[in-house]
């Protein structure tokens, strides 16, 4: 069983694993260090797992779930939007939440990074230890009031294709 399969937040604690998936050292560094600081300011734990390209990002998600994914907006190997659309299970839901590293230059970028599964998005030049430690608060936040939400469409959805499917032969 791969770690996709499981869910990301067990309980309404922020904390644990960060991944980070951002081709910048500096961006990726600063970001630790800030969450870090916040952190343990609030009594909060964070791990971090750092990636550089996307496919390796996506290799971390299914190896060690994280709590919350920090996504650059252009990785060396993909962008942020095909990230996420990687991300997506059978159902068309990002299984994790993300917030999404903006650059100042692209004003359409952070409406089709929620569009595409982001809970949050933060422009690069707003990043900061209280700024973004309140962006994957909020992402964690909206993704677990959420879930339930998606769990009753999912169920409704089975409900209204099990009227169509005929019955399988005994």
């Amino acid at each position: 069983m791969d770690a996709l399969s499981q869910s990301p937040i067990t309980d309404k604690s922020l904390g644990g694993l960060i991944l980070i998936v951002d081709d910048n050292p500096f961006d990726s560094d600063a970001a630790c260090l800030w969450l870090t600081e916040a952190g343990r300011d609030e009594g909060l734990d964070f791990r971090f797992h750092e990636s550089a390209s996307g496919h390796d990002g996506l290799a971390a998600c299914r190896s060690e779930m994280p709590s919350c994914i920090l996504l650059g907006s252009c990785l060396p190997d993909m962008d942020g939007l095909e990230f996420l659309a990687r991300l997506k299970d059978d159902l068309g839901e990002v299984l994790i939440p993300a917030v999404m590293l903006t650059e100042a230059s692209n004003q359409a970028h952070p409406a089709a990074a929620l569009r595409a599964g982001a809970q949050e998005c933060l422009p690069k030049q707003f990043m900061r230890s209280q700024m973004l430690l309140r962006a994957v608060q909020s992402a964690q936040d909206r993704f677990v009031m959420f879930a339930g939400d998606r769990q009753a469409a999912a169920e409704a959805l089975r409900e209204r294709e099990a009227l169509f499917m005929p019955p399988l032969p005994a």
